[in-house]
């Protein structure tokens, strides 16, 4: 993960996707390249020749001093890296990402919803639906955190022995390697009875389990001797287990659903609801390429 493109929107929460990103840059080390966008609103220009109304040129010039503090906030950046794209910020920084060939885009959460989660239909969930890149969205007050707090101590993985998540462990470790950080794949028995099942309940149960465990044993030999690794299986409802789990670590890598456009998020029932209840920050990778092949 070298070049990251961080959403600043001026508000606490740009200054929460800002401070995470920063995070991200430092353990890509000293090839990453991070760029701050700022999107403002497209208005109709003054005339057909395309020229600039006052409105716009207004609505600009904010976006451009709301730069002057993300560039104190990042003094480290060069000032090449802050940038203002006109169009909404879902289209603008998908444009920008695409531009630079971003390997993220790094987000603040939604300024609505209950306790700053992301809700269905924000500008988060824009920006994560149909993203060209991996998306990481940075939990509400992530930039109040003391320094030593942010660090990528234990990184999570969301872990069920699908492509998705093959491809989420191995950016997992790729981080643990550049940061020092032990990796937990977390895999959820779930419990939930099917509409049918073939034998009794107390089997399914145990075939159930035997599947997790063996899942988490392939993550587990995935991981030996490229970093430390904690196995954890948790029960239960898997959005709601892995958001819990999140609490006890410093990021949550998962996949996005194996469907749709290659290299694009698209958000299925678990990462949308990881998106909105995950406590720590969270990686969101797209399908791949490879996912592709291997699923053919």
């Amino acid at each position: 993960m070298r070049r990251i493109l961080i959403g600043f929107d001026g508000s606490s929460h740009g200054d929460d996707a800002l401070a995470l990103g920063r995070v991200l840059a430092e353990a890509a080390g000293a090839d990453a390249e991070a760029v701050v966008a700022i999107a403002y609103k497209p208005v109709i220009p003054k005339d057909s020749s395309g020229t600039e109304s006052d409105y716009q040129a207004r609505l600009r010039h904010e976006a451009e001093q709301e730069l002057e503090r993300a560039k104190q906030l990042a003094p480290e950046l060069p000032a090449e890296a802050f940038r203002t794209v006109r169009g909404s910020a879902a289209g603008g920084l998908h444009r920008v990402a695409e531009e630079i060939g971003a390997d993220a885009i790094v987000v603040g959460t939604s300024h609505r919803g209950p306790l700053g989660r992301v809700w269905a239909g924000s500008a988060t969930e824009q920006i994560l639906h149909g993203a060209p890149c991996a998306v990481a969205v940075a939990p509400i007050d992530y930039a109040q955190l003391p320094e030593e707090r942010r660090r990528l101590n234990r990184i999570g993985v969301a872990y069920d022995g699908s492509p998705e998540s093959k491809n989420a462990l191995r950016a997992g470790v790729e981080l643990a390697q550049a940061t020092g950080a032990r990796v937990a794949p977390i895999s959820v028995v779930d419990l939930r009875t099917p509409t049918t099942v073939a034998y009794g309940y107390e089997k399914y149960v145990e075939a159930v389990r035997e599947l997790v465990a063996v899942e988490l044993r392939e993550a587990g030999d995935e991981v030996a001797g490229a970093a430390d690794v904690d196995l954890v299986e948790r029960e239960g409802d898997p959005a709601r287990e892995l958001a819990a789990a999140s609490a006890d670590v410093d990021l949550l890598v998962a996949g996005s659903r194996g469907y749709g456009p290659l290299k694009r998020v698209l958000l299925g029932s678990v990462s949308a609801r990881l998106v909105r209840e995950a406590e720590s920050p969270l990686l969101l990778l797209p399908r791949s390429a490879i996912e592709a092949g291997e699923a053919a």
